[in-house]
């Protein structure tokens, strides 16, 4: 599914000598089902989405609400962070897996300029970059197997 890594910086502490951050999805956006997760501090969390699935996809817009709460003070600070949420092995971001997407992860893998698009799209096995084993899951993604 996906992973987004989110890191919140506080500019302003208005009186507080520390914040509590959560996440939660806002209500209506987004298909699928949405996990928070802490990050290596607390102002780092960690959002991960449903897995691939074919009959009822989890691509689309997602709004992450960003809840930051004072020590101190009474009210708290909600913001609303958008995401566009691919599926996966869509790197060209139209929608969905097709052979002008392994054509676009070769071109990556030859050292190909791919500025255009986002690295991650091209990181189907989420370990850090794009290698030989993200072109076989696009290759079984084409072929049906996920």
């Amino acid at each position: 599914g996906h992973r987004v890594g989110l890191t919140v910086t506080v500019n302003d502490l208005n009186g507080n000598d520390s914040v509590s951050v959560a996440l939660q999805k806002k209500a209506g956006s987004g298909p699928g089902e949405v996990v928070f997760q802490d990050g290596a501090t607390d102002l780092e969390k960690l959002i991960l989405g449903s897995d691939r699935n074919k009959a009822a996809p989890t691509a689309g817009a997602l709004v992450i609400e960003v809840i930051c709460t004072g020590n101190k003070a009474a009210e708290p600070t909600v913001l609303e962070v958008p995401f566009t949420c691919r599926l996966l092995g869509d790197l060209d971001g139209n929608g969905g897996a097709e052979p002008t997407d392994m054509s676009l992860l070769i071109n990556k893998l030859n050292g190909t300029d791919t500025s255009g698009f986002h690295a991650y799209a091209f990181d189907l096995d989420k370990n850090g970059g794009a290698e030989p084993t993200d072109l076989s899951i696009l290759i079984n993604i084409l072929n049906g197997m996920l």
